[in-house]
């Protein structure tokens, strides 16, 4: 093999590892689609499972917001802005649940509706897991988030 070749193949691996994450983390699964039009309908599947094998996490809070992606990269909350109506028969997020109940996993649906005037843009839904009890996202500490994982969707014009 040629110098070059070997040089390629560390980087790879490196990669590879570099992002292959370590206990404890979540996998977190969102059944959305890429795009919605105004005044849109859907229902996603959302479910996240606790990976914690040496059982460090005790309780953690699940948060769920929507963002805007824009170019300034302030990602500004738009939930409010773009959804008519959301709903879910079983809400999972800012609960505390143990963390048994974060290993079995936690899944629900959540059924909404695209407002007729919601801005075109880039949007970015995502799911955060914070260790503790803190059930408030504007007290949540950055060093207490366990995970995070985004979902992005696009709202064209009708």
């Amino acid at each position: 093999m040629t110098p070059r070749t070997l040089l390629l193949i560390f980087f790879f691996l490196y990669g590879a590892l570099a992002q292959e994450k370590t206990p404890p983390y979540v996998e977190f699964s969102v059944s959305m689609g890429k795009v919605y039009k105004q005044g849109d309908s859907a229902t996603v599947d959302i479910s996240a499972k606790l990976i914690d094998p040496e059982n460090t996490i005790t309780e953690a809070v699940l948060f769920l917001n929507v963002v805007e992606v824009d170019e300034a990269k302030k990602f500004p909350q738009a939930g409010h802005l773009i959804f008519a109506d959301a709903s879910s028969p079983n809400d999972i997020t800012k609960k505390v649940f143990t963390g048994e109940q974060l290993k079995a996993g936690l899944s629900t649906t959540v059924t909404f509706l695209i407002k007729e005037d919601a801005k075109p843009a880039n949007y970015s839904l995502a799911l955060q897991l914070f260790n503790g009890n803190g059930t408030d996202p504007n007290k949540v500490k950055f060093e207490d988030r366990i995970d995070i994982k985004s979902f992005r969707f696009t709202i064209e014009p009708k």
